[in-house]
């Protein structure tokens, strides 16, 4: 396997590479789809690994996609028009603490999310995959959606209470 590992290994990357990928992540990737093929002990095939790369990087990408839909329910007026490198950085990190508060959620609220907001799945066709009714996926989506942007706003409140000039670190306000 070493010697399959040594020989292969740059070539996946490289092939990454030249899709566009950041050298780490095809770096990461090709780890990933070597260890699968470990894993999964498929004979040592190079065409089995750049499948299995493919398929990791594919799965990044429709990952990527959920998350940005995740983003714009959730947040929909922030990053749209980011001009300025201050509000790319607000757009940032209005993004960091969505995907964070998305995953936090519980997961019958997550899952009712996902599949309406990112994969504009009905909220009748929701209910019976999860098998509960229309109402109460609505429910679940609001309750989640609710949670969603309280993170976001108490993350703003957060951070304006620490920009405020006069307040010190350690002293709590009466």
């Amino acid at each position: 396997m070493s010697i399959f590992f040594l020989e292969w290994r740059p070539r996946v990357v490289n092939y990454l590479r030249r899709g566009g990928v950041p050298a780490a992540e095809a770096e990461d990737i090709t780890d990933e789809a070597m260890m699968r093929l470990l894993e999964k002990q498929y004979p040592l095939a190079a065409p089995i690994v750049f499948r299995i790369a493919c398929n990791l990087l594919m799965d990044c990408r429709r990952k990527r996609a959920r998350q940005r839909k995740a983003v714009e329910v959730a947040a929909p007026k922030v990053g749209k028009d980011c001009e300025t490198p201050s509000s790319s950085v607000q757009h940032t990190e209005t993004v960091e603490i969505v995907l964070k508060a998305l995953q936090q959620l519980p997961p019958e609220q997550r899952i009712v999310v996902e599949m309406h907001a990112m994969k504009k799945v009905s909220l009748n066709q929701v209910g019976r995959v999860l098998g509960i009714s229309r109402e109460a996926a609505d429910g679940r989506y609001k309750r989640g959606l609710e949670k969603l942007r309280s993170a976001r706003s108490l993350q703003s409140f957060l951070k304006k209470q620490e920009s405020r000039p006069g307040r010190h670190q350690g002293r709590s306000s009466p």
